[in-house]
């Protein structure tokens, strides 16, 4: 191509391509894997580790199933299937921060796989420590746009 060939399109796009999401089916999720999901380690399964995190935020969880959702960029999350009640979550200095299940969930998986992503980096794991920084940086584009946007980061900061 030439200089008077060359276009004046933009290379990348100025608009921000929405992320959308979409429940698993309950098959795609028995088949789901990667690099620490199921598990992180031995006895160390991903969806508990999630459930505790929420838990030790959210005065209401007290367990119950989850719906996994992926996204359209290759992320993927777990929430509280439960979704007839908000999840205040606490912050560092105590203060409640209440946010749909949907956004309970994507904090609660944010913070595991940020977790896993310092556990493998100190590991020396840098196959795992690589996966789950990606996971995070795909997923954290997702709550920019989210309604619980700003209680998911306050409870995460």
């Amino acid at each position: 191509m030439t200089k008077q060939q060359r276009s004046t399109e933009p290379a990348v796009p100025t608009e921000p391509v929405p992320l959308t999401r979409r429940k698993m089916k309950h098959r795609e999720v028995l088949n789901f894997s990667t690099p620490y999901y199921p598990m992180f380690g031995p006895l160390q399964f991903f969806e508990t580790a999630v459930s505790a995190a929420l838990g030790s935020w959210c005065e209401t969880y007290d367990g119950g199933r989850w719906t996994y959702y992926m996204l359209s960029n290759g992320a993927w999350y777990l929430a509280p299937s439960d979704d007839s009640h908000e999840y205040p979550s606490k912050d560092f200095y105590g203060c409640k921060h209440p946010m749909s299940a949907d956004g309970a969930g994507l904090a609660a998986t944010l913070y595991v796989v940020n977790m896993l992503s310092w556990k493998f980096h100190e590991a020396g794991d840098e196959v795992r420590c690589a996966a789950a920084t990606e996971h995070y940086h795909a997923l954290r584009m997702y709550t920019y746009t989210h309604p619980d946007a700003v209680a998911i980061w306050r409870g995460l900061d």
